[in-house]
């Protein structure tokens, strides 16, 4: 991608916005994954104290599942237009796959066909946390000022 140091003083206008909307849209993205297991939690022990299955108790768990997606597309986006490194971009991508088109896969089938293939929907839900934490380290690391050390 870039090989400029990101603390070069012609690439940092440039770089600075695009960064800040990066480490935003990780920064919220890694929020909002939080709230998911939570989501699943209440979904999940809302149907165990009912007896019965209730599509609304997972209709927010959705809901949100499709804004994560959304948000990691962005992020792929922004990383792009950022010329991140090879390595963010590859991550953004993977980031991207597993939340998009994976997660909700492996929830429906799940849900309709096996358990097993909903234990990896949540271990895929582990992995996108993990990913997004990483990429927002990342970012947050970049957008820090280089700093010599004194002798």
């Amino acid at each position: 991608m870039d090989s400029r140091n990101a603390t070069d003083p012609s690439n940092a206008v440039v770089r600075r916005p695009i960064d800040t909307l990066l480490l935003v849209l990780t920064a919220i993205t890694v929020a909002v994954t939080i709230g998911q297991f939570a989501l699943a939690g209440l979904g999940t022990f809302g149907e165990v104290h009912d007896k019965k299955i209730k599509d609304s108790y997972f209709s927010a768990h959705q809901s949100v599942g499709m804004i994560i997606g959304l948000l990691t597309l962005l992020i792929l986006i922004t990383a792009l237009i950022a010329r991140r490194s090879r390595r963010s971009v590859i991550s953004s991508v993977v980031l991207f796959v597993l939340a998009g088109p994976v997660q909700p896969v492996l929830g429906s089938l799940g849900a309709d066909k096996a358990a097993w293939v909903g234990m990896l929907h949540a271990v895929n839900g582990v992995a996108i946390l993990a990913l997004a934490g990483n990429l927002l380290d990342e970012t947050r690391t970049r957008r820090q000022p280089a700093r010599t050390l004194a002798v």
